[in-house]
């Protein structure tokens, strides 16, 4: 009797575990793939919790890159870096590979007083302190608040130094999306701009409505009416009614319009061009208005190129660059001031009050676009647009 729960015993020790072949059962479900190992830092496949965290991304956004993807897809930084703290304790950091559903990249922050995090650059582009990186926790959790790291360049490893300074630099808290930024005072500068545009838009709609229905309704009335006065008169009333007819069902406006059709047809021949010279001078006044408005409302633009290896600025207006040539002229003849061995094929432009960057390759096209984009925004109460030129250091 003793010996057979013993026996017992033994044969559940020998069962797998109910984690272990959750543990399994999660592996083989996976749908992401990772190459084994990354292209620097710790020669170690990535860890599982932050698996889990991109596979939970997919599940949910299918093909699309995750917030935490790595944008310098072309390889390392041709200078050197080191990752700190923000107590200044040097960090180790790699890059890994996704595969699939789709390829991308992404950075892993190890640390040995927290798990390893996916961290990303808090801005686009580096600045002269160097990379602010924040931490991305997942579809549900989102971003950090603050910044955890920072990744510091210099030509040379000996040249990296570390100050607690860095962190004194004002850093706007992020949102969990990473698409906004907490605690900011929403101002006629920083508002969005976008559903203002959209709005105008609906408005010129509403301008033309009015005067659709006037053009539709003008001739009904020169038939009801042989007296030109009594016309006149009836004009604002049959304006009501004409907007109050358009509203009715498809079928009454398809009555309506044909016998519109109709009676077009046996108007006078004598009001005919006094309705046609009210329609094209109302339509002149509202083409001008329009384009009055649209001419009050472009933004002047100044280019500002930024050297963040010496804190140099140099401002200029569009007037004196008019192509995307001239930009990349100008930018040339700046950046190798302080660089006479840089090459520069690649600009990253960002219009002030955006968090978008913009990649320019030498086409006129993109720039052109660019330019647009920029008038169609307004970042200071003069109309006056900035947008910030740097370079991209490629590998």
């Amino acid at each position: 009797m003793r010996a057979r729960p013993t026996h017992i015993h033994s044969e559940d020790e020998r069962k797998p575990s109910l984690s272990a072949l959750d543990a399994d059962e999660q592996a083989t479900r996976r749908t992401i793939k990772i190459k084994p190992l990354p292209e620097f830092g710790p020669k170690r496949p990535m860890p599982d919790h932050l698996v889990d965290i991109l596979e939970e991304w997919h599940k949910e956004k299918g093909r699309q890159p995750p917030p935490c993807a790595y944008a310098n897809h072309k390889g390392p930084h041709k200078w050197k870096w080191k990752v700190f703290d923000r107590e200044g304790k040097e960090l180790e950091l790699s890059r890994f590979d996704i595969v699939s559903p789709c390829p991308y990249y992404v950075l892993v922050l190890h640390s040995p007083d927290f798990p390893q995090k996916l961290v990303r650059s808090r801005w686009p582009h580096w600045t002269k302190h160097g990379t602010f990186m924040i931490a991305w926790q997942g579809v549900t959790k989102g971003f950090e608040a603050k910044c955890c790291a920072i990744r510091v360049f210099a030509p040379k490893l000996e040249e990296i130094t570390y100050t607690q300074d860095i962190w004194t630099v004002p850093i706007p808290d992020l949102d969990r999306e990473g698409e906004g930024i907490k605690k900011r005072p929403l101002s006629a500068a920083a508002a969005p701009s976008q559903p203002r545009a959209r709005n105008r838009g609906q408005e010129r709609e509403r301008e033309k409505e009015p005067e659709k229905r006037k053009r539709v309704s003008r001739p009904k009335r020169e038939v009801a009416t042989s007296n030109p006065n009594s016309g006149d008169a009836s004009e604002s009333s049959d304006e009501t009614k004409s907007a109050e007819e358009s509203s009715d069902a498809s079928s009454s406006s398809e009555e309506e319009q044909e016998e519109e059709e109709e009676e077009n047809v046996t108007t006078p021949i004598a009001k005919r061009p006094k309705l046609q010279q009210q329609t094209s001078s109302s339509l002149t006044r509202t083409r001008k208005a329009t384009n009055q408005a649209k001419a009050a409302n472009t933004a002047k633009v100044t280019f500002k190129l930024v050297s963040y290896r010496s804190g140099a600025i140099r401002a200029f207006p569009l007037d004196e660059c008019k192509t995307g040539r001239d930009l990349f002229d100008k930018a040339r003849t700046f950046f190798r001031l302080f660089d006479r061995n840089v090459d520069v094929k690649i600009l990253s432009c960002q219009i002030s009050s955006e968090r978008a960057q913009h990649f320019l390759f030498g086409s006129e096209g993109e720039f052109e676009l660019l330019i647009q984009h920029a008038k169609d925004r307004k970042s200071t109460e003069d109309g006056t647009v900035t947008i910030e030129v740097n370079h991209v250091l490629e590998p």
